[in-house]
């Protein structure tokens, strides 16, 4: 059987039923997206991994897998924007993946947002963009964007909440994800920044291992 990752949104009801974590932080953090293990799409739905009656043994069997899945797939990063003052580098990316899950109707559905938690892909990412700190947002499921960035370089910060807000608009709402700006740090989740209406904060931390549901 074939396991992959799928990010869900922080409101996902499914959380306490099938195999899951926080991308970042313990279970119970606010405005944190899933990252749960599925082995599937029947009928535009995602068929996730149940949580109940799952030793730790086969949990962390199932997670390996997964990891093993994303790992193999084949991801490139498109410029989508240049910046410079004579010579124009890549600044703004955006990840894609081949192959389509068909979990809807929209042909870039295809996993690529699940690489902000990859490593190997975000790694790929700074090295295109010669720089070891990254900022990236995942607004709604087919879309990573990443551009050089830290935590204290509010401009920037603002600028991608901004983007990450405008593309979460339109009629496709059942995929969006959410506005936040996360961290990465030489290949390394380091934190996220959360916009709420007039004001916002930044959290800083990384993924739990321990926060998977078993």
């Amino acid at each position: 059987m074939t396991y992959f990752f799928v990010l869900m949104p922080p409101d996902w009801s499914g959380a306490d039923r099938y195999l899951c974590r926080p991308i970042i932080g313990s279970r119970g953090a606010m405005h944190v997206p899933w990252l749960a293990v599925a082995t599937g799409v029947d009928r535009g739905n995602f068929q996730f991994v149940s949580s109940q009656d799952l030793d730790l043994d086969l949990a962390q069997q199932t997670i390996a897998a997964a990891t093993d899945q994303q790992e193999s797939q084949a991801v490139s990063w498109d410029t989508v924007e240049k910046r410079g003052l004579i010579f124009k580098k890549p600044y703004l990316l955006r990840a894609i993946v081949p192959g389509q899950t068909a979990s809807t109707p929209t042909p870039m559905d295809d996993l690529s947002c699940e690489q902000m938690v990859s490593p190997t892909a975000m790694l790929a990412a700074s090295n295109t963009l010669s720089a070891p700190s990254l900022m990236a947002i995942i607004p709604k499921r087919g879309w990573l964007l990443v551009c050089p960035g830290r935590a204290d370089e509010l401009s920037k910060l603002s600028q991608m909440h901004d983007l990450a807000t405008q593309l979460m608009t339109g009629e496709d709402r059942d995929r969006v994800l959410g506005n936040d700006v996360f961290f990465w740090e030489n290949g390394t989740l380091t934190g996220q920044a959360v916009r709420e209406e007039s004001s916002g904060y930044v959290s800083l931390g990384q993924p739990q291992p321990s926060a998977w549901s078993v």
